[in-house]
């Protein structure tokens, strides 16, 4: 009789580990899953420089996930160009600087 209930408290001790595994990999599985659908939504700067004619003269140097760096010749446009990054992907100016030779360059450092 002893032995008939500790078996029975293994198998439910057993079923409750299943559980427990079975409903952490399908946690794992959704989390991994709604991280790779987000990176997919998420445009890369230099795609959305590209896309738009407002801010042709705009040139996309250095990308990461977390910074941008931006240089044109036009000032009108990188202004532009930094206001449409500032909204769509919460990223601030750290630096800015103007090369004047051989023609100006404005190059914008923005980073979130």
């Amino acid at each position: 009789m002893v032995s008939y209930i500790w078996m029975s408290e293994m198998r439910l001790v057993y079923y409750n580990n299943g559980l427990i595994c079975a409903a952490s990999a399908g946690i794992t599985f959704l989390l991994i899953l709604g991280v790779n659908i987000q990176a997919q939504q998420q445009q890369p700067v230099t795609e959305t420089i590209r896309q738009n004619s407002a801010v042709s003269a705009v040139t996309v140097a250095d990308e990461n996930a977390t910074s941008a760096s931006l240089i044109s010749t036009k000032p009108s446009q990188i202004v532009q160009a930094v206001s449409m990054i500032e909204l769509q992907f919460h990223m601030h100016v750290v630096s800015k600087s103007i090369h004047p030779f051989p023609e100006t360059v404005y190059r914008i450092v923005m980073s979130k």
